[in-house]
C-alpha cells in the first residue's frame, strides 16, 4: 500500500524550492491543498504528456518535467497536475549556457 500525504503549505514551499517553480506553477499547486498526494515524478529529459500524464522519452512540445498524481478529498478518482513545461526549461538551460 502506498503512503499518501496530505498536501499543505509546508509541502508547497518545499516543492517550489526543490524544483525551482515559477509563480504561475506555484499558484497551480495551491489548488492541491488538502488533497492526498500519491506520487511526484520529475524528469530532466523527455517529459510527461499534457493530455494523459504519461512519460515519453522523446522531447515534444506537450511535455512537462514534473507530474504530481493526487486525489481530492471525498472523490476517489486519481488526477494529475503537470508543472514546468519542458520546452521552457530547455530554453532556460540554453540561455544559461550562452551567458556562461
Amino acid at each position: 500500500m502506498k503512503k499518501e500525504v496530505v498536501f499543505n503549505i509546508t509541502g508547497l514551499r518545499k516543492l517550489v524550492r526543490h524544483y525551482k517553480l515559477n509563480t504561475r506553477d506555484a499558484l497551480k499547486l495551491r489548488g492541491l491543498f488538502n488533497s492526498r498526494i500519491i506520487s511526484i515524478a520529475y524528469t530532466a529529459s523527455g517529459g510527461f504528456d499534457s493530455s494523459n500524464g504519461e512519460f515519453y522519452a522523446k522531447e515534444r512540445e506537450v511535455n512537462y518535467q514534473l507530474r504530481i498524481k493526487y486525489k481530492i478529498p471525498k472523490i476517489d478518482k486519481e488526477k494529475f497536475l503537470l508543472l514546468r513545461k519542458a520546452k521552457e526549461a530547455v530554453s532556460f538551460r540554453k540561455a544559461l549556457e550562452i551567458s556562461g
